[in-house]
């Protein structure tokens, strides 16, 4: 997948088709040798635990059930909910698995040496404290974690390249027992389904609301013997957002004059204006912080491309502006002006009410999707800065007033 803040252009092999061959014979020796494979057929069709109560509440692509040692997985296709994308069976290491379907791949917990493709998951995994069980990841170039940056600059973590194309010859030199991928529509993992070791499709992105996306912790904690430790967090993450919503409801109840600020984000790339989807994560946010989003009566769960009379016709009177931008230097008013001049027609900008985020100095994407009651609060303070000054849930504030 990539990185939200560059395309990527993937690397390749100079080594040649035999090489190539050789380490995936490797492979399967390994994978062999570990007896990490899928399921042996069975004719019952019932290894998912069926009957037993799903623990996954707020996750509309992921099952998850416990069953005495064991935790069984199933991940919904996000482009066809009628199908399923993958099912898993946790078992614990030395345990013999349970027959079960064919289809069901088999992962060994915990996991001693994980290859992940995205700084998103490393970030969480740290809050878990499974750190040392991270051997390899992609996109190594992007991190701007100031703490994954260490791990990667002592020597724990390898990089494995681009994560649209991870390096196979990388891969081995780490010798995982999972690679975690995030799984595209029509994308073809190619030869990384012949390595013998269990792809996990991190398909969490596609999730359409905050608690929905940071609830699949649950499954990454469980995959890496910390289901105690996952649980706890996203109750406490469940509990902060929870808090956080029903904050804004009272002050909106306690203050007769008080309104939801209108909002729109971002500014325009290429010519093309991104809005973000009436579905999407973002849209659902900017509700539960106290919005009234401009373009939340839409369905789209990506992102809407518009043009800038598209934009200036809804949002001239919006209340507040809010900009995300990846750049070298930060952005300023002045800066904003000299590069979109007609800005000034905005009342966000009269107002002095525009607020920018620069994902290449914050960590936003890597925080965020599993600890969305950080990005919660600092809007809820910007929406209603007087009912709810900012509580510090994130130290180092995403959004800053320009």
């Amino acid at each position: 997948m990539a990185h939200p803040h560059t395309a990527h252009t993937p690397p390749h092999s100079d080594n040649g088709h035999h090489t190539t061959e050789r380490l995936l014979t490797g492979w399967l020796l390994l994978a062999a040798t570990l007896l990490i494979s899928s399921c042996r057929p069975t004719h019952s069709g019932h290894g998912h635990g069926n009957g037993r109560e799903d623990i996954a509440t707020h996750a509309r692509l992921l099952s998850l059930r416990d069953s005495a040692n064991l935790s069984f997985v199933s991940i919904v296709n996000p482009w066809d909910t009628t199908h399923t994308l993958a099912r898993y069976m946790l078992v614990p290491r030395g345990t013999r698995p349970p027959a079960c379907d064919a289809t069901t791949t088999i992962v060994y917990t915990p996991l001693k040496a994980a290859a992940i493709t995205s700084a998103v998951h490393l970030a969480l995994l740290l809050d878990l404290g499974a750190q040392s069980q991270i051997k390899a990841m992609a996109d190594t170039a992007y991190v701007i974690s100031p703490r994954i940056k260490r791990l990667l600059r002592q020597g724990h973590i390898i990089s494995i390249g681009a994560a649209a194309d991870p390096d196979i010859e990388r891969i081995s030199l780490a010798r995982p027992d999972a690679l975690f991928l995030s799984p595209l529509q029509g994308h073809s993992y190619g030869q990384l389904t012949h390595i013998g070791i269990p792809l996990i499709e991190c398909a969490d992105y596609m999730e359409t609301t905050p608690l929905g996306r940071a609830e699949w912790m649950r499954f990454y904690g469980r995959l890496f013997g910390r289901a105690s430790q996952a649980d706890s967090l996203f109750q406490a993450t469940e509990k902060a957002y929870s808090d956080i919503q029903r904050q804004v409801e009272e002050a909106l109840k306690q203050d007769p004059q008080a309104k939801r600020p209108t909002v729109f984000c971002d500014i325009p790339f290429q010519g093309t204006w991104y809005q973000p989807g009436g579905a999407s994560t973002v849209a659902q946010m900017l509700r539960d912080a106290g919005a009234d989003y401009l373009w939340a009566s839409d369905r789209a769960a990506g992102s809407l491309p518009l043009d800038f009379e598209a934009v200036f016709s809804r949002a001239a009177r919006a209340d507040i502006w809010l900009i995300k931008y990846g750049r070298t230097s930060p952005l300023s008013i002045e800066g904003l002006l000299k590069e979109l001049p007609e800005a000034r027609r905005f009342k966000a900008v009269r107002e002095n009410a525009v607020y920018a985020c620069n994902t290449l100095a914050t960590a936003y994407y890597e925080e965020v999707p599993f600890a969305p009651q950080r990005l919660l609060s600092e809007w809820a303070a910007i929406f209603y800065p007087r009912a709810l000054p900012h509580k510090g849930h994130n130290l180092a504030p995403y959004f800053k007033h320009l």
